[in-house]
């Protein structure tokens, strides 16, 4: 798995998060991301810890679930 932000900016932004189901061209889920060390989902108003932890890939979902960013830490 590539661990560039940019890479993942273009695997992700614009596209919906589902929680279980196929992916499509236009969505993802847990199993596209299964291959990094660390990874959280952070909806709106998500409570998260502040350690900074330089491997953990943080995906960052509006409220419709659509991937709006993503960054390591």
């Amino acid at each position: 798995m590539s661990d560039s932000v940019e890479e993942w900016s273009k695997k992700l932004v614009g596209k919906k998060f589902l929680e279980n189901g196929k992916q499509g061209d236009n969505t993802f889920s847990h199993a596209e991301l299964e291959g990094l060390e660390s990874f959280r989902i952070l909806r709106p108003k998500t409570m998260m810890t502040m350690d900074y932890r330089e491997e953990r890939l943080n995906v960052n979902l509006d409220s419709n679930d659509v991937c709006k960013s993503v960054h390591f830490g």
